[in-house]
């Protein structure tokens, strides 16, 4: 058992490991509020003000996807790299990690949810 845990978290204390997924969630927030700023407000396709029922349920694949990415990242950066991962680097997969599931929820339409319906569940 001990060999499983070891092998899931890449070496690294289960401390450790709570440490950097702090730091993998401060780049994914830095990510998606960076995203939310620039959207088209005037898009029929989001709505007029941020609401975030809607934010949320218009990315939950695309986090799905994003968590993945980022334990892959996290999981064999050693491995890719030949260095110890830091704080700074966990931020930084966190943000890369949020980054590419954005390009695949764009190009990718499993990962699209139906935003005419998720705005009329809005409405009052």
């Amino acid at each position: 058992m001990e060999n499983l845990i070891n092998n899931i978290l890449g070496g690294y204390s289960a401390w450790q490991f709570i440490s950097f997924v702090f730091f993998f969630l401060i780049g994914l927030a830095i990510y998606s509020v960076q995203e939310t700023r620039e959207r088209d407000i005037e898009s029929k396709f989001t709505p007029k003000k941020f609401n975030f029922k809607f934010f949320i349920l218009d990315n939950l694949r695309r986090f799905a996807l994003a968590i993945l990415l980022i334990y892959v990242q996290f999981r064999f950066f050693k491995e890719l790299t030949g260095q110890e991962l830091t704080e700074f680097t966990a931020l930084l997969i966190g943000y890369a990690g949020n980054g590419i599931s954005g390009f695949g929820k764009r190009n990718i339409k499993a990962l699209q949810a139906n935003r005419d319906k998720l705005l009329n569940k809005q409405q009052p």
